[in-house]
């Protein structure tokens, strides 16, 4: 796992992030994933407390979900398409998203420092095959 990309079948356990710049993914201890631009949380995924073994994971049908134990799921993208190979990339602009024949992004609205519910877009294959086959 790069430090800003997630690929199909890996997972981010508490405490681990993907970051990019002064943006951090942080799937933390007390099971919430939040989303960070420097030390200020920007999004959130309302998880806090749901679980201690709680993890992020990007499913092999481009849905990203915060699941506890093994299967019990407590948030998702709920953005899924094809069996494929995805990847969740943050990039350098604070932008989130899971590209390959679907692809979710992240809302990242800063105004009055409120968290913003996610939006889901549909597109063509955004990434080169190439780095889908990796």
């Amino acid at each position: 796992m790069a430090d800003y990309v997630l690929f199909t079948g890996e997972v981010l356990m508490a405490g681990q992030n993907l970051t990019n710049g002064q943006y951090r993914l942080a799937m933390q201890f007390n099971c919430d994933l939040i989303f960070y631009e420097g030390e200020n949380p920007i999004w959130g995924a309302n998880t806090v407390g749901q679980g201690d073994d709680c993890y992020l994971a990007l499913k092999h049908n481009g849905e990203l979900v915060v699941r506890r134990s093994v299967h019990y799921t407590l948030w998702s993208s709920s953005s899924k398409s094809k069996k494929r190979k995805y990847a969740l990339v943050l990039d350098g602009n604070g932008k989130l998203g899971i590209y390959g024949q679907r692809r979710w992004t992240s809302g990242n609205r800063k105004e009055l420092g409120l968290l913003y519910r996610s939006t889901a877009t549909t597109v063509g294959n955004i990434l080169s095959q190439k780095f889908l086959n990796l």
